[in-house]
């Protein structure tokens, strides 16, 4: 009777295993007084790859005088997602560059067709279509008089 040994699990630490030469990005900062610091040029590199639409000293720059101007909000600790929300936000816009005739659109114009109006007379909103149905229903005395002179039509026919 031969017991195999069995190696022992595993103990799961409070750490993941770090893979070799994996290193936390530097920090990114910005104060007041200096601007932005810890901007790599990988950094640079990746937001350019990213956001092709956005100039990034542009764009920097702009978030520099939007900080200054909101001094509540530079409470931040992770500069580097708010760098990246920043230049999404901008790219999504259509770029630092972009043309007058490129911004997005308002709303679609509504086709005069499905305008709905409130009809007082009628107590609810309708188009002009539903409203002319509902008036040449009502002139002649509704859905149930339309019925009713089909079922005498169906009758007289039958005899």
């Amino acid at each position: 009777n031969t017991e195999e040994e069995i190696p022992a699990a595993p103990v799961p630490t409070s750490k993941p295993p770090s893979a070799s030469g994996s290193r936390a990005k530097p920090a990114v900062s910005w104060s007041a007084d200096d601007g932005w610091h810890g901007i790599t040029d990988a950094d640079r590199s990746e937001w350019g790859t990213a956001f092709p639409g956005a100039a990034l000293d542009q764009e920097l720059a702009k978030a520099t005088a939007w900080l200054r101007a909101n001094p509540k909000r530079c409470g931040k600790r992770n500069w580097r997602r708010f760098l990246v929300g920043w230049l999404q936000r901008c790219q999504d816009k259509g770029g630092t560059h972009r043309e007058p005739g490129n911004r997005p659109a308002g709303p679609p114009p509504v086709d005069s067709a499905r305008r709905r109006f409130y009809r007082s007379d009628a107590g609810r909103n309708m188009t002009d279509a539903e409203y002319a149905v509902w008036q040449r229903d009502r002139n002649s005395g509704g859905t149930t008089a339309a019925l009713a002179t089909a079922l005498r039509l169906k009758e007289e026919a039958r005899t």
